[in-house]
């Protein structure tokens, strides 16, 4: 999530991980089976990767000119699972899956195990040190001129923010948005902190690791459509939503409120 926001700073274009729906159709290329037809010549797997990580773009691109969506390393997804647990979930096989399980719509989530020598305390779901065999790639919004989703961003409303327990240690955040635009949304992105007793944001801890999180009320390419997430907010329109962020790592004090802003939209075409 961090690289995310350096390359999205960097770059002045829009970055952030595909949802499993974009990673899915991106890895079938068009292609209607459950997997590669031509594993050997598209993917690493278990049956030719010597049991390690490969170089990159070694192996043919898929139909739309990808290489490695699947086998090599499980990719991150951005997605919802159970309400508003907050859970990433992992894509496209890796070297050491096999044949069979080298499906596009295999997914694998993160295991307890995989955090056995995490340093941090309380424990990260995004540092895997026993996950060597775990990587991501970036979705990059090139429709959309910066200024034109910078415009749209600044019309959406947070209110009522509170934070409570949640799921799995870490924050339950509420709150409502509005869209005072004219245009439809299909995405909108928050970056969530937390506050200080003098209310000051707090964006690093004090190791300098970030301590924000970005989270999806509204998220129309989600593989999960069964939820208000999936739905576009319409102009004028009020939505309430509830979401679960990580607590930040290490702090000098004890962070007592929730703050948010809207980083990033993407309005309807």
């Amino acid at each position: 999530m961090g690289y995310c926001e350096w390359a999205s700073i960097l770059t002045g274009r829009r970055f952030r991980l595909p949802t499993e729906a974009e990673f899915e159709y991106a890895a079938r290329a068009g292609a209607t089976g459950a997997g590669p037809s031509n594993p050997d010549e598209v993917a690493w797997y278990q049956a030719n990767a010597q049991q390690k990580t490969q170089l990159t773009g070694t192996k043919k691109p898929n139909a739309f000119g990808l290489c490695d969506l699947m086998g090599n390393v499980w990719e991150y997804a951005l997605e919802f699972h159970d309400g508003p647990d907050y859970a990433p979930v992992l894509r496209g096989g890796g070297w050491q899956t096999s044949a069979a399980e080298l499906r596009f719509a295999a997914r694998q989530q993160i295991l307890p195990d995989w955090y056995e020598r995490d340093p941090n305390r309380p424990r990260s779901m995004w540092w895997l040190t026993d996950g060597t065999f775990v990587g991501f790639r970036l979705v990059c919004f090139a429709d959309t001129p910066k200024k034109d989703q910078d415009a749209a961003a600044a019309k959406v409303l947070v209110t009522g923010l509170k934070a409570a327990d949640g799921s799995k240690g870490n924050a339950r955040v509420t709150g409502t948005l509005k869209n005072t635009g004219d245009r439809s949304l299909e995405e909108v992105e928050l970056t969530v902190f937390f506050m200080d007793d003098d209310a000051k944001p707090i964006f690093e801890d004090n190791k300098a690791r970030p301590s924000f999180s970005k989270v999806w009320p509204v998220l129309v390419n989600s593989d999960q459509p069964g939820g208000d997430h999936a739905r576009p907010l319409k102009p004028g329109e009020s939505r309430d939503f509830q979401l679960d962020v990580p607590q930040p790592f290490d702090l000098d004090v004890e962070p007592t409120k929730v703050g948010a802003k809207v980083s990033a939209v993407q309005p309807s075409k």
